[in-house]
């Protein structure tokens, strides 16, 4: 038996490393999802045989998903705008199209950069013959929520949509060292199928530049059947089952320096899959686009939009008065309908060009700030209706 003060020692030079690990753990945000044991190794392959077992054609059309957005606070500081909340819609549509496709892309992985035909929009459903959009928010009482009670209105939560039909996806704080966690499409648990964002990951964060919205990319990866490019081991053996991937031992953090190099010559350390800082992170593979589409066509069909998902566009606008004509900061939209709604406005100069657009829901008036406009006339676009305004 030892003598008690080396049994002290070893319990203070324990406690001082588990300490030490926590920091250290702390400063590198991950997404937290079961990605060990046999059992789920196991479910995936068997996933994989699945949906890999018969061919599909590339989609000659969009496979529009319905979103659902439930933003849940406890501090003012966790509520996110509707502004945010379209941006971050409008990065996924980016990051899943091909939109930013960097000048400083590899090379070696031009070949295999991957579009998909998948696109995001906010969902909207029919409510006792009213449409209700899907972005609830609520006050609750935690203020830290790192349990099932996200996902469920009477411990605090909020209950989800039909996860048949929507992908839902939960915004709150959720701790300090996790950015966010998603459902697999083998899992069982219907309770939490979806996404769960950190408030302060989700969209682009005003008070952080770093923050670009692309962990909900990440995990929208996850939530379509990719798992992390480095396949959840430590080792250059185990893969990520994407044969168009190269080989990585464990995940990149910050904005690695090209290239590098362990597993492979060259690793994919700016993959959507990987664990990079956002300005850096900005590829699927085409072996993932054709996993991701394929676990949308066939286990998630039901979530696929089609004509059904929102579009503003198309939607009658019933506008009784724009006020005040001239405007001096802010225009007032007063509508004929109290119903809730979404609708697009872009201010357009006389000659054509776009000066400012966003995405607004609202009832019976809105307002559309024009203060940093220079004086002049300009068309004023609500869903597709134009009118003129002038701005002293």
């Amino acid at each position: 038996m030892l003598p008690l003060y080396i049994n002290r020692i070893v319990l203070l030079f324990g406690f001082v490393f588990v300490m030490c690990f926590s920091v250290l753990y702390s400063q590198k945000l991950k997404c937290n999802l079961d990605t060990d044991g046999d059992l789920q190794n196991l479910n995936r392959r068997e996933y994989l045989l699945k949906i890999n077992a018969t061919e599909l054609v590339k989609p000659r059309n969009s496979l529009i998903v319905q979103i659902v957005v439930h933003v849940l606070w406890n501090e003012q500081s966790e509520t996110i705008s509707d502004e945010r909340i379209f941006k971050q819609i409008e990065l996924l549509n980016d990051d899943f199209n091909n939109i930013n496709h960097p000048l400083s892309l590899p090379k070696e992985f031009l070949n295999v950069y991957g579009t998909s035909s998948i696109k995001f929009c906010l969902g909207s459903k029919i409510v006792n013959g009213k449409r209700e959009l899907g972005i609830i928010r609520k006050y609750s009482l935690l203020n830290d929520i790192k349990g099932k009670e996200i996902f469920c209105d009477s411990l605090g939560g909020s209950n989800p949509w039909s996860q048949n039909e929507f992908l839902n996806i939960w915004v709150a704080n959720i701790g300090s060292t996790v950015s966010g966690f998603s459902s697999y499409p083998w899992t069982k648990d219907t309770l939490s199928d979806g996404v769960v964002i950190n408030s302060k990951y989700f969209g682009i964060n005003p008070f952080d530049n770093s923050i670009l919205g692309k962990v909900l990319t990440h995990e929208i990866g996850h939530y379509l059947g990719l798992v992390h490019i480095w396949g959840d081991s430590n080792d250059c053996i185990t893969d990520d089952d994407i044969e168009d991937t190269p080989l990585q031992r464990n995940p990149h953090f910050g904005c690695p320096s090209y290239p590098q190099s362990d597993c492979s010559v060259s690793e994919m350390y700016m993959n959507f899959m990987d664990y990079t800082d956002d300005p850096c992170m900005y590829m699927f593979t085409k072996e993932q686009v054709k996993l991701m589409e394929n676990t949308l066509l066939k286990v998630r069909a039901g979530i696929i939009g089609y004509n059904i998902c929102n579009d503003s566009n198309q939607k009658p606008i019933l506008l009784s008065s724009i006020f005040p004509n001239p405007v001096i900061d802010k225009v007032y939209l007063r509508f004929l309908d109290n119903k809730i709604d979404l609708i697009d406005i872009k201010l357009f100069s006389v000659s054509g060009r776009l000066i400012k657009s966003t995405k607004k829901i609202v009832s019976i008036e809105t307002e559309f700030d024009v203060s940093e406009v220079l004086p002049g006339f300009y068309i004023l676009c609500i869903n597709e209706h134009y009118y003129k305004i002038l701005k002293q």
